[in-house]
Parts: C-alpha cells; sequence; structure tokens
C-alpha cells in the first residue's frame, strides 16, 4: 500500500497589474497588503494582514476613520465616497477640494501640523484606524511613536510609481483598506 500525501493547493491571487511599488494579494481568504517600494532605495518590503475580525497583528478592515499624509490621496477618499472617514491631516490648508475643505471648515478635519513631524498629541486623541503615510527614509520618529501607541502606519510609496498607470492604480490600495475593492478597480 503506498502512502496517500495530501497535496493542499495554495492559491495566491493578486489583483495588481501596472504599479511595481505594492501588491494585494488574497491567500486561504487571507488579505495580504504588501508595499514593496515605501521610500526610495527602499531594501525591504512591508507586509501588512488585513482581517475582517478584530486581530492581533492584523489591521481590521473595512476602516472607518483615517489620517492621510498627502494632498494626492484626498481625490482617491472622494472617488470612493470615503471622505467623511478623513479626521485629521498636515497642513489642511493646502487642501483645495471643496468637499473635503468643507469638513475642514466644520471642524471634522483635525490640522496635524508639518507632516515630518505631526502633532502626536491630537493624532492620538482622534485615534485613527489608521494612517497612510510617506517617507524619504528608513527612519521617522512621529511613525514610530504612533504606531508605538497602537495605531498602525502604512507608508504609500505612489509617488515612486514610474508611469500614470501604475500611480492611478493605488486607488487600490484604498480600496482594500475600506472593503470597496471592486470599486476601486472599477474607477
Amino acid at each position: 500500500e503506498t502512502d496517500k500525501k495530501e497535496i493542499t493547493e495554495k492559491t495566491v491571487k493578486s489583483t495588481v497589474e501596472y504599479a511595481k511599488g505594492f501588491d494585494i494579494n488574497v491567500e486561504n481568504s487571507i488579505t495580504k497588503l504588501i508595499i514593496k517600494s515605501p521610500y526610495p532605495k527602499a531594501e525591504k518590503a512591508f507586509e501588512y494582514i488585513l482581517s475582517k475580525e478584530k486581530k492581533k497583528n492584523a489591521i481590521q478592515v473595512p476602516i472607518e476613520k483615517i489620517v492621510v499624509n498627502s494632498t494626492t490621496h484626498i481625490p482617491i477618499l472622494e472617488l470612493l465616497g470615503e471622505e467623511n472617514s478623513l479626521v485629521g491631516f498636515p497642513h489642511a490648508k493646502y487642501i483645495s477640494s471643496e468637499k473635503t475643505r468643507a469638513l475642514i471648515d466644520a471642524g471634522k478635519v483635525r490640522e496635524l501640523g508639518k507632516e515630518a513631524s505631526l502633532n502626536t498629541e491630537v493624532l492620538l486623541d482622534i485615534k485613527p484606524d489608521i494612517v497612510v503615510g510617506f517617507s524619504m527614509g528608513k527612519s521617522n520618529k512621529t511613525f514610530t511613536t504612533i504606531e508605538n501607541a497602537g495605531i498602525p502606519v502604512i507608508l504609500n510609496g505612489d509617488w515612486l510609481e514610474e508611469t500614470p498607470l501604475g500611480r492611478a492604480e493605488w486607488i487600490k490600495f484604498f480600496g482594500v483598506l475600506y472593503g470597496k475593492e471592486k470599486q476601486a478597480d472599477s474607477i
């Protein structure tokens, strides 16, 4: 009688076609957001597990409250219909979008100072589910402080993409955080 070996099929499905800086992999119903180029000349990728349930070492999705650090992320939030989830932004005076400007003027988006040295006291007070930042290099003391307080920070490297399609595809990065993958893909 021969030994029967169980063959388990591992299916890894990526939903990213054009962007080189990130990937979204779904494997055995586990979604991983992989940031391959978080900053120039990065030597390692960052991997985040996204979960619909509250789990240790995972980001619970869909997120409800977000802080972003780049004005380029504002139109993406608006396209996904998630501008109301924005609770904080550094240098909010640079946001010109009418929808988000109205939220700032109504006091729904808190001013966080400069992106290089965010006002962590205000940030911890507003308790976002996630902070989406960008970095020029490995170390950022502010992001370390935020992470130590239990708020996940994901570095977004969309600005490093070499093609317009690659850059535009970063909408999927936000889509997976909000559980709006299909909508992000169609946009």
